[in-house]
């Protein structure tokens, strides 16, 4: 509203219950419109774990389902062959990793013993 120079800068600010330098900051461009999430950026790309749900999925279709060693393992390997960094200790994501990474893909599920990635 105050971008078009609809409603002042102030006057939006009282609308909507934030400071007034809020606005104004945004308009002169001190701070970013759109933030990043909080924490540590992605290890992977959107493809590679596109990639990593349809691997999951489609092991779990033919009645293998992936343990969370192997899906581990995978993300290892696709770190190593392109060369990357790799954050995690010993080289391997494990536990944080991979519940963060099964809340972002909801398709994803554990069995009963949590061991095995199957797809719902």
């Amino acid at each position: 509203m105050a971008k078009c120079g609809a409603v002042s800068k102030r006057k939006a600010a009282e609308m909507f219950g934030i400071p007034k330098s809020t606005p104004m900051d945004k308009l002169a461009g001190q701070t970013p419109e759109h933030r990043a999430r909080p924490g540590p950026s992605n290890v992977l790309t959107a493809a590679e774990e596109n990639a990593l749900v349809e691997y999951c999925t489609g092991m779990a279709s033919i009645s293998y389902p992936v343990t969370l060693n192997e899906l581990c393992i995978e993300v290892k390997t696709i770190l190593d062959c392109d060369g990357r960094t790799n954050p995690f200790p010993n080289k391997t994501p494990y536990r944080h990793w991979f519940n963060a990474f099964k809340s972002q893909h909801t398709e994803l599920s554990l069995d009963i013993n949590e061991s095995l990635l199957t797809w719902t």
